[in-house]
């Protein structure tokens, strides 16, 4: 059992990874181009006051970046050495892992486009009012840490990348390896299958629940948006939805812990005895009016077990399957990349930081070669930023059409999956097949957002042939879940017709 509870703890570890490597890396990189490119005055003067103007800057700035709630640590860290008042620092924290281009498009196309604006905007409610409130009630003043001025040239460019590199290290390392160890840890809580049937939309306490289940979670923005599209499609509480993206994705253990210790555990404790009334309120008022209509509750739900211990008791999970089910994730190109320089930013930054370098870096930062150098062109300040918020939008893009590649290549991946699902039915594999199924499920989800972003509009006849295909997918997870091998078998061997017939309605 001991070698269950090491490969468990592996395999959530990997998960939250993959889901994180490239978005805490983004972070660094974002809070870098804050501390060394932007500078603390400029950063203050942005974002001054806390007025309704200042939170809904904050929030449209981290509905921009595409960071997750571990990513946003460096960030907010910058940000109050910029002097930027509480609430509204708190409010871009709150808002940047909730939405970003990506998972938007995500959104609007599995769950309906009504339902995504209205989260969105009761997400800027959240944050306005929760800013608001705390600056009031608990008022402080903010100061701007000085910090020396580096002349213009490719030493700060350079500057820019070793602040990057420094980011992963020390507080902000020690505060999302708590929130990675918060959502590992959470495996080990929560018995095998435990919120299957907890956010049904009878159960009042529904929101309350998912609620305490949500705090050490952690869900990347698209992870979140399929969770919420798939509660949509179960007939779950759409309060419980709510709740959901806006604590599981937009806190961690590890922001709580960032903002107990920056500004008192009994501040951190009534900011999130406030947050949490106000996502509670806002859950309950929405559960009812927003609920899908002509959906019926399936009783239970497989969206969470990814939270779960991962296997049932009496079961063993193998170092064979744990490679296997983390293969998938870093076998797709923004996830490696990710992983591979997020451990080059940690070496780096533990070399640098050991080396105790930073005041020798920062002396020759500081001086100016520019007449030495013939190449080293003057570029200000103001074109740096307009170019740094260029490339992020450009990256959204970007990454969008990398996370949802041609419809081709999704069907070359859903056939690749579909034949080693049959196959582990027939051999009675129900725990590879297990993890298959949200594998081929995740695929089929992705066709839609790929046709929307290369301008294909698709027809009833593709949707229709699409819930088909999820409907069987469905039908055989339960099988699988039940081990009941002969109807296993036969909803296999229906999907392979099921997939042909797709890419048929597709091509």
């Amino acid at each position: 059992m001991m070698a269950t509870y090491f490969w468990v703890l592996i395999l959530r570890a990997g998960e939250v990874i993959a889901a994180s490597a490239l978005t805490i890396v983004i972070g660094c990189l974002i809070a870098a181009v804050m501390h060394r490119l932007i500078g603390r005055e400029r950063m203050h003067g942005m974002f001054a006051g806390n007025s309704w103007w200042s939170f809904f800057k904050a929030w449209l700035l981290g509905m921009l970046l595409p960071v997750c709630s571990l990513g946003t640590i460096p960030i907010m860290r910058e940000m109050k050495r910029a002097g930027i008042s509480t609430g509204t620092l708190l409010a871009f924290g709150l808002t940047a892992p909730l939405f970003n281009p990506v998972s938007v498009m995500y959104g609007l196309t599995l769950a309906s486009p009504w339902v995504v604006i209205v989260f969105t905007l009761c997400s800027l409610v959240i944050v306005s009012v929760v800013g608001v409130l705390f600056d009031r009630l608990f008022p402080g003043r903010s100061q701007i840490e000085t910090q020396p001025t580096i002349p213009p040239g490719f030493k700060r460019m350079l500057s820019v990348l070793d602040s990057a590199f420094r980011q992963l290290t020390g507080f902000n390392l020690v505060c999302i390896l708590l929130g990675i160890g918060g959502a590992v840890g959470l495996s080990f809580v929560l018995p095998n299958g435990a919120l299957q049937d907890s956010v049904e939309p009878e159960l009042t306490f529904a929101p309350v629940v998912m609620l305490a289940a949500a705090v050490p979670m952690f869900l990347s923005p698209i992870a979140a948006m399929v969770q919420i599209a798939g509660m949509f499609e179960h007939g779950n509480s759409v309060g419980a939805a709510f709740t959901l993206l806006i604590v599981g994705a937009g806190l961690n253990l590890g922001t709580l812990w960032w903002i107990a210790r920056t500004y008192g555990w009994g501040t951190g404790g009534r900011f999130a005895l406030l947050l949490f009334s106000v996502v509670l309120v806002l859950a309950y008022a929405v559960d009812r009016p927003l609920y899908p209509v002509g959906v019926k509750p399936v009783g239970h739900t497989h969206a969470f077990d990814q939270f779960c211990f991962p296997v049932p008791e009496g079961y063993e999970l193998t170092g064979e399957l744990v490679v296997s089910q983390l293969k998938r994730p870093y076998s797709e190109i923004h996830v490696l990349s990710g992983a591979i320089f997020l451990g080059l930013f940690l070496v780096t930054g533990q070399l640098l930081s050991w080396l105790g370098t930073e005041e020798r870096l920062l002396a020759w930062f500081m001086k100016s070669n520019r007449e030495n150098w013939k190449y080293d062109t003057y570029l200000s300040q103001n074109f740096l930023v307009g170019v740094t918020l260029v490339g992020l939008v450009a990256a959204s893009v970007l990454g969008c059409y990398v996370y949802y590649p041609p419809q081709d290549e999704i069907f070359k991946e859903l056939q690749s999956v579909n034949i080693r699902l049959g196959s582990a039915v027939l051999s009675q594999n129900w725990q590879e097949a297990a993890i298959l199924v949200p594998e081929a499920e995740d695929w089929t989800n992705k066709l839609a957002v790929s046709s929307f972003l290369r301008g294909r509009i698709r027809s009833d006849f593709q949707l229709a042939k699409t819930q088909v295909f999820m409907e069987n997918l469905e039908r055989l997870e339960h099988a699988v879940e039940d081990e009941n091998s002969e109807m296993a078998r036969q909803y296999a061997l229906r999907l392979q017709t099921d997939l042909r017939r797709l890419r048929n309605a597709w091509e």
